[in-house]
């Protein structure tokens, strides 16, 4: 192999990454999940509270992407740009 050539193979991410990047996919997918379930409550049982949380969470999320941006929360920045769409359109409804 050329030298300066990087031949990853079949490298995982925790292999390329090491075990700390577990922590960074845990923390994007639980404040994902958060949103996903305020946006559901605030469509289903209404309120603003639901909204403000999920704002909050959309907020954290693209700070942390941004805060990130050089590893994998690259892959991430999609999310929560589509969940930033998705807050402040979910219509309020009540049952």
């Amino acid at each position: 192999m050329p030298e300066g050539v990087a031949a990853y193979g079949s490298a995982t991410l925790v292999d390329e990454n090491g075990q700390g990047v577990l922590l960074v996919v845990a923390v994007t997918t639980s404040i994902s999940v958060i949103v996903w379930i305020a946006l559901w409550w605030r469509c289903s049982h209404g309120g603003r509270l639901s909204g403000c949380v999920a704002l909050a969470c959309v907020t954290i999320l693209a700070a942390f992407c941004l805060l990130g941006m050089l590893s994998v929360e690259l892959f991430v920045a999609p999310v929560a740009v589509l969940l930033a769409c998705a807050a402040p359109i979910t219509l309020s409804g009540s049952r």
